[in-house]
């Protein structure tokens, strides 16, 4: 064959060094990933924000273990998988995610092949969720449909804490619905806030009211038992008795009493 085709060894060599590159490229993604996925599991609290958006070769089970990953994590701000491929399986995993952590604040799933079954069942699990703000799944391979659009707007009416939305609803509806469910979830959060505020400012007026006892310069109190030649006001108005000599007044002549 190399004799017909004296090319052909060139050109197989050339292939075979190109697919060794990839494959050598494709292990050091891969490893690259596994650090990270252990930085997840042992909850590193220097590591806040998980971004693997545009990765061509990340694969569809290691989205799924940072998923799981992220469950027990008490650290990671933002879960960031934009135009990674991702499909249902990964969008199926998300929801216990958002059921068990309780730090994430933002998942980007833009431009992903998520269906609409996958985006509800995220969705639906927000309903639940007190710490997620931000929520994007704009640009899906698949078209959710208005029966999904409906179904996500009824969702959402139960979360209190979502407050921004990044996708495009095409039912007029929902469209009309969520800015008002997203308006209304801001005004509670700024309520929420000013509570707080409040609090810490009643706590710290508290903390600085004056004890009983200051110091030791403190006002001296009246005394009770001063030394007077007089009788104690009880005794005064109690009869005296008579002592031996005392001179009594009778009409307006003096005795002396024996």
């Amino acid at each position: 064959l190399h004799r017909l085709c004296p090319n052909f060894w060139t050109f197989q060599n050339s292939r075979d060094e190109r697919l060794a590159g990839e494959v050598m490229e494709g292990d050091e993604e891969a490893s690259m990933f596994d650090e990270l996925l252990e930085q997840v599991r042992k909850d590193d609290p220097l590591m806040t924000e998980l971004n693997v958006n545009n990765s061509d070769v990340i694969k569809t089970h290691t989205l799924i273990q940072f998923a799981e990953a992220l469950q027990r994590n008490t650290h990671f701000k933002t879960f960031a998988l934009a135009n990674t491929r991702a499909d249902d399986h990964v969008a199926y995993a998300i929801p216990g995610t958002l059921r068990n952590n309780t730090s994430l604040t933002s998942v980007i799933l833009d431009s992903n092949h998520l269906t609409g079954k996958g985006i509800l069942a995220v969705v639906h699990a927000l309903e639940k969720n007190i710490t997620v703000t931000e929520l994007r799944f704009h640009n899906q391979r698949h078209i959710c449909g208005g029966k999904t659009e409906m179904e996500m707007a009824n969702a959402l009416r139960n979360n209190t804490r979502l407050m921004k939305l990044g996708y495009g609803f095409e039912l007029a509806g929902p469209r009309m619905t969520m800015p008002d469910i997203l308006s209304r979830n801001m005004d509670l959060q700024r309520k929420c806030r000013l509570e707080e505020k409040k609090q810490v400012q009643l706590q710290a007026h508290s903390s600085q009211q004056p004890q009983p006892f200051q110091s030791s310069c403190q006002t001296p109190q009246p005394q009770t038992n001063t030394k007077k030649n007089t009788l104690p006001l009880g005794k005064l108005s109690q009869p005296q008795p008579k002592s031996v000599g005392e001179t009594k007044r009778t009409g307006n002549l003096l005795e002396n009493s024996p």
